[in-house]
């Protein structure tokens, strides 16, 4: 059995997340500059420190620095003083960089077939970007470096967030092709990935209800998958209560039987690598020096996928 991650406290009480329990779907929610940022950062970190590979949408650009260790300073040491912390330690973590343009990260591409009703408002939202070959191995996300750690899957998104529909339907793809592709698991000591849709109300804003149908059933059986799904949003009315259901808060963990421990206000406790984005030398270093460097990098144009798109968009007109 895992031991539980500690991921915030108070000067008297340690709230731990168990691992067997990170494949529940989760919330982290709060308006801007109430600390999503830092909170997702370190459970990605903790996650990555047991082995267990993460994914997760930059969407601001300034997550790249969780490859980077972090620096010690006084404000930080009165902080971590104040909630009991003795141990903090700076650390750099594994990271992958992907990019649906290819330009901050490795292509990420489908085949038009592999989208179905995915494809539904896409024409309009630089769709030929995500189309070609070769198309995204899921695999690849779950890769842990020679010292046991979990890579952090990092998606560029900064681009990708002004085009709202495109960004929320290439997530769910994702979703989707961890759930076709990967084999039922049941409940494990840990889950095999867990994944971070940041401003997740893009996914349900105007959705067509062939989509919402598509969400729906992703959710609810990916667990069997054991894969966890955390949203990301400031206000939780943003997620359907079908979607996300009740009693997983921000510092409500679940306890050994699945039950919802009491909220507790407490701090986080500070990522051990940095917060802010890498430099443009640091991101270049991270894909030259990929696992993956070479074999994304190059499209494979095999038939002009995105006229087969516009010839179908026609077809249905």
């Amino acid at each position: 059995m895992t031991s539980p991650l500690l991921i915030a406290r108070t000067p008297d009480v340690q709230l731990n997340l168990l691992p067997q329990m990170a494949n529940r779907h989760g919330l982290i929610t709060g308006a801007t500059g109430t600390g999503k940022t830092v909170t997702l950062q370190k459970l990605a970190e903790s996650f990555s420190s047991i082995g267990l590979p993460v994914f997760m949408a930059d969407v601001k650009g300034d997550l790249t620095g969780v490859a980077m260790a972090g620096e010690s300073g006084e404000k930080l040491q009165q902080r971590l003083v104040k909630i009991g912390v003795t141990d903090w330690q700076p650390q750099a973590n594994p990271v992958v960089l992907w990019d649906i343009f290819g330009e901050k990260g490795h292509p990420v591409r489908a085949n038009v077939s592999d989208l179905g009703p995915l494809l539904l408002a896409l024409e309009q939202q630089g769709a030929e970007h995500f189309f070609g070959e070769p198309m995204l191995d899921i695999a690849d996300w779950m890769r842990v470096d020679d010292q046991g750690k979990g890579f952090i899957n990092i998606l560029s998104a900064e681009k990708l967030y002004q085009m709202p529909k495109l960004y929320a339907t290439s997530l769910l793809w994702l979703l989707s092709e961890l759930y076709e592709h990967l084999p039922e698991a049941g409940d494990l000591d840990q889950p095999k990935l867990v994944f971070f849709f940041d401003e997740a109300h893009l996914l349900f804003n105007d959705a067509p209800p062939v989509l919402m149908e598509k969400i729906e059933q992703v959710m609810r059986l990916i667990r069997s998958k054991s894969v966890g799904v955390w949203f990301v949003t400031q206000n939780p009315a943003d997620i359907p209560d079908r979607v996300l259901g009740t009693g997983e808060a921000l510092i409500s963990f679940l306890d050994a039987k699945g039950s919802p421990s009491v909220v507790e206000r407490a701090m986080v406790i500070a990522p051990g690598s940095r917060m802010g984005p890498g430099t443009a030398d640091e991101r270049n270093g991270l894909i030259n020096h990929s696992p993956l460097y070479g074999k994304y990098d190059s499209d494979v144009d095999c038939e002009s996928a995105f006229e087969r798109l516009q010839q179908g968009i026609s077809g249905q007109q």
